[in-house]
């Protein structure tokens, strides 16, 4: 028990020595990183839909230059027969 009160006691000793940043600092901070996070998201979103678009786009141009629809087959991981490397 003695161990844990020391400890506590030297990080509060040590705790009073940090130098803590205004409640002003903080908020600016806080905005700062909120605001950045949503320009990220933002520009993610953007890129994500114009790939989203393009692929679609080219998948559709496919299709139509070949009179065919092309669909994925069915594939279970349990289907898949695997051999050993010789």
């Amino acid at each position: 028990m003695k161990p844990i009160i020391k400890f506590l006691h030297e990080a509060r000793t040590e705790l009073s020595k940090v130098s803590w940043p205004s409640q002003r600092t903080v908020i600016n901070l806080t905005l700062a990183v909120l605001g950045i996070s949503l320009l990220f998201t933002i520009f993610t979103g953007g890129v994500d839909y114009l790939f989203t678009a393009g692929v679609k786009y080219l998948t559709t141009l496919s299709q139509s230059s070949s009179g065919q629809t092309v669909t994925a087959p069915d594939i279970n991981v349990g289907d898949i027969q695997t051999t050993p490397a010789q």
